[in-house]
């Protein structure tokens, strides 16, 4: 429930101010990242921990896109306190993004 309203009321802050043109074409990616406590587990065919796959995953996919799109990580779950974003969407500054990738720590339960 707590995600549901936090999307919605993201929506709902960005659809209150009338966008520039910019806006209404670039574009935009928001991952959300499992950091429960089951992501210190490893995967059973290689031995590697589900954190580090889905890190190593993450920042390959982010790599191709064009400088121009935004990006937004969140994270449920570990050890990130409050605020579920590690990396609030806006421009790209890949040193800040791959920072904030790392950031998270497998823990807890899955707060669905």
């Amino acid at each position: 429930m707590r995600w549901t309203a936090v999307l919605i009321l993201g929506s709902l802050l960005h659809a209150s101010s009338a966008p520039a043109q910019d806006e209404l074409t670039r574009d935009h990616v928001v991952i959300i990242l499992d950091a429960s406590g089951s992501m210190k587990e490893s995967m059973k065919t290689v031995k590697r921990e589900k954190m580090r796959a889905a890190k190593d995953a993450l920042w390959q996919v982010l790599q191709p896109l064009p400088p121009t799109t935004y990006v937004g990580v969140a994270c449920f779950g570990g050890n990130i306190g409050k605020d579920p974003w590690i990396y609030p969407l806006g421009p790209r500054d890949d040193a800040r993004l791959k920072a904030a990738i790392e950031q998270p720590r497998p823990d807890g339960s899955t707060p669905l």
